[in-house]
C-alpha cells in the first residue's frame, strides 16, 4: 500500500512522547533516525542533496555510490522508518519536514567533500542518461564531448529505443532543470552548460519554454564563468532558439549575434554557419524574406558540404517558406519536397517537413494535394509524440475546410488542435496565421 505524507506523520507522531504538534513529529523524526543503521543514516543524508521533489532509485545510488539494488533495499528500509515517501514509477519522497530535518541535522554532519563528490555522481548519471536520451531522439545531432575526468555512475543505464527514453524525460525533466541549477550554484559549470544543452531538442519538442529558457540563462552564467567561450556562444545559440520558439523574436535575434560574434570570433564555421541560419528564421518570422532567403542559401551551401542531413531538411523548409512570402510557389514547392524527401529518419523532423509541404501547397491554390499533407503529418506527429505537430496539421486542415466553406467542420479541427497545444503562435506557425484570417473574416475570405 502506498505510504501517504499523512499516514506516515500519524506513525511519527504515535513514537513522540509529548502531545501531537509540530514539535512531537520532530522528535518522532529524530527517534526514528537515531534508530536507522550507518548505511541508512548514511543515505538519508545524503537524499537531502537531491534538489528534486521526487527522487528515482537510480539517483539515490548514485548519490550514495551505490549499486541500484542496493540503493533500492535502503530506500525500502527509510520507507518502512516512515522517513521517506514511496511514489508511483519508481520514485521516492520527502515530506518536506522531514527533508528538512534531513538537510538541517543530517547533512551538516557530512563532510563537504562527501557531498561534492555526491553531487558530482548525481549529475554525470544526469548528464549520462540525457544524453542517451539525446542521442535517440536527436540522432544527427552534434553533442559536446563529456566532461573531462567525468565518469558515468553504475546507475547510468541507457534506454532500449527512443519512445522509452522520451518517457523517462516526460518524468524526469524538472529534475533535470533543477539539477542545472544546483551545478550553477554549486560552481559544476561545465556540467551545467551541458546538462542544459542536452536538454534543448526535448524542450524543442515538447514547447516547455520557460524551463528552457532557465536551463540555458544557468547555462550562459556557467560558461561565462568557465571561461569557455565556444560553450557561451553554443548556450547563446540555443537560448536564442527558446526565445524564438515562443515568439520573442527581438531577444532571440540579440542572443544569435552574439553567438555568430563569438563564434566568427573563434574561427568556427559550423556555429557561425547556425547561428546565421537561425537569425534568418528571425528575419523570416518578422516579414524580411529576402534576407532570409539569402541567408538561408548560404547555410544550405555549408551544410550540404558537410553532409548533415537534418540541417539540410531544416534549412530547406526555412527556404520553401521564404519562397512562398516571395511568391515564388515553383521553387518553394521543389524545396519543400526536396525537405521531406532528403530526411525520414525522425518522426518529428518528417512531420515538420509534412507540414511545410502541405503549407506550400496551401498557399499555392493545391488544397487536395495540402490536405494529403497535412493528414500525412498528423499520423507522423501522432507516431512522433508531438502534440505541437499533430496541433499545426490540424489547424492547417482546418484552414482547407474553411477555404471550402465547411465553417462546422473547420471549427470543429481547430477546437482538437486547440486541446492538443492551445495557442499556436501566428508570429512563428503559418497555420495559425491563415486561422486568426478566416476567424477574422468570420468564415469570409
Amino acid at each position: 500500500m502506498l505510504i501517504t505524507s499523512k499516514n506516515r506523520l500519524n506513525a511519527l507522531d504515535d513514537l513522540a512522547p509529548v502531545p501531537v504538534g509540530e514539535f512531537s513529529t520532530a522528535e518522532a523524526i529524530d527517534l526514528s533516525y537515531q534508530g536507522l543503521p550507518e548505511p541508512q543514516r548514511r543515505l538519508f543524508g545524503l537524499l537531502a542533496l537531491h534538489p528534486g521533489r521526487d527522487i528515482a532509485a537510480h539517483s539515490a545510488a548514485a548519490l550514495a555510490g551505490l549499486g541500484v539494488a542496493e540503493a533500492g533495499r535502503l530506500l525500502g528500509r527509510l520507507a518502512a522508518a516512515h522517513l521517506i515517501i514511496q511514489r508511483h514509477g519508481g520514485y521516492w519522497q520527502f515530506d518536506e519536514l522531514v527533508r528538512a530535518f534531513a538537510t538541517g541535522r543530517v547533512l551538516a554532519e557530512v563532510p563537504r567533500a562527501e557531498q561534492d563528490a555526491a553531487v558530482t555522481r548525481l549529475l554525470d548519471l544526469a548528464l549520462a542518461r540525457t544524453a542517451a536520451c539525446d542521442e535517440l531522439l536527436a540522432p544527427q545531432r552534434y553533442r559536446p564531448p563529456p566532461v573531462p575526468g567525468g565518469e558515468a555512475p553504475e546507475a547510468a543505464e541507457g534506454f532500449a529505443e527512443w519512445r522509452t527514453a522520451l518517457s523517462w524525460l516526460d518524468l524526469e525533466w524538472p529534475n533535470l532543470v533543477a539539477l542545472c541549477g544546483l551545478a550553477a550554484l554549486r560552481g559544476e559549470y561545465q556540467r551545467c552548460w551541458r546538462l542544459a544543452f542536452l536538454l534543448r531538442d526535448f524542450f524543442f519538442r515538447t514547447k516547455l519554454w520557460e524551463p528552457w529558457i532557465g536551463t540555458h540563462q544557468h547555462a550562459v552564467a556557467s560558461a561565462t564563468a568557465a571561461g569557455d567561450t565556444t560553450a557561451l556562444a553554443m548556450t547563446l545559440n540555443n537560448l536564442g532558439m527558446a526565445h524564438a520558439d515562443r515568439g520573442d523574436l527581438g531577444t532571440a535575434r540579440g542572443h544569435y549575434e552574439q553567438a555568430l560574434a563569438l563564434f566568427r570570433e573563434a574561427g568556427d564555421e559550423h556555429g557561425s554557419t547556425g547561428a546565421l541560419a537561425n537569425l534568418a528564421w528571425v528575419n523570416l518570422y518578422l516579414g524580411e524574406h529576402l534576407a532570409a532567403r539569402r541567408d538561408l542559401g548560404i547555410a544550405l551551401e555549408f551544410h550540404r558540404r558537410a553532409g548533415s542531413a537534418r540541417n539540410v531538411a531544416i534549412t530547406l523548409r526555412g527556404i520553401a517558406l521564404a519562397e512562398v512570402e516571395l511568391g515564388a510557389f515553383g521553387d518553394a514547392l521543389r524545396h519543400a519536397e526536396q525537405a521531406r524527401d532528403d530526411f525520414l529518419g525522425v518522426e518529428l523532423d518528417a512531420a515538420m517537413s509534412a507540414s511545410c509541404l502541405a503549407w506550400v501547397r496551401y498557399r499555392a491554390g493545391q488544397a487536395a494535394e495540402a490536405a494529403a499533407c497535412y493528414r500525412q503529418a498528423v499520423s507522423l506527429g501522432e507516431r512522433g509524440r508531438s502534440p505541437f505537430e499533430v496541433a499545426r496539421a490540424k489547424t492547417g486542415l482546418g484552414n482547407l475546410a474553411a477555404a471550402a466553406g465547411s465553417g462546422a467542420e473547420a471549427a470543429q479541427l481547430w477546437a482538437q488542435a486547440d486541446r492538443l497545444h492551445p495557442g499556436i503562435n501566428p508570429v512563428t506557425v503559418g497555420e495559425a496565421r491563415a486561422r486568426q484570417a478566416w476567424q477574422s473574416a468570420g468564415g469570409r475570405r
